[in-house]
């Protein structure tokens, strides 16, 4: 009897268990993967970029992304890396971010996911210094 009554309540338990999801879980969100960036515009007017090296976005299902950013000394002789650690959520209509480290920096944008996912543009909406609605967007490809 003894027997039974254990085997009933581990069946049970498994049962419970195996039907819990992780709500939180990013792992099927569309951003996940490694991104190279390919332009950058401000208004609809490209902006030419500098950098060595195209900078790199990588979203991990864990909530951690890494951007690592290429720049180079005044006369080209030199690029180095610069990375730096954000946490993201997707929270419906926009991702929304925040640093890890040093500053607490936090912020948010709409992605815009074009070519069957394999471009992904970042669209930052705000008002700048001067009081004028400014759009910037940021255009990667999917690396992975």
């Amino acid at each position: 009897m003894k027997l039974k009554i254990t085997t009933i309540f581990l069946l049970f338990l498994s049962l419970v268990l195996n039907s819990c999801s992780d709500t939180n879980s990013n792992n099927n969100d569309p951003i996940i993967g490694k991104w190279q960036y390919v332009s950058h515009s401000i208004d609809g007017v490209n902006y030419v970029d500098r950098n060595c090296k195209p900078s790199t976005l990588q979203f991990n299902s864990n909530g951690n992304e890494i951007r690592t950013e290429y720049v180079s000394n005044r006369n080209l002789t030199m690029c180095r890396g610069i990375q730096n650690n954000y946490k993201w959520v997707n929270a419906g209509a926009f991702y929304h971010y925040t640093s890890v480290e040093p500053y607490g920096y936090n912020n948010g944008f709409r992605a815009v996911f074009e070519n069957n996912y394999s471009t992904l543009t970042t669209v930052f909406e705000f008002f700048n210094q001067a009081g004028n609605y400014q759009v910037n967007k940021f255009v990667y490809k999917r690396i992975y």
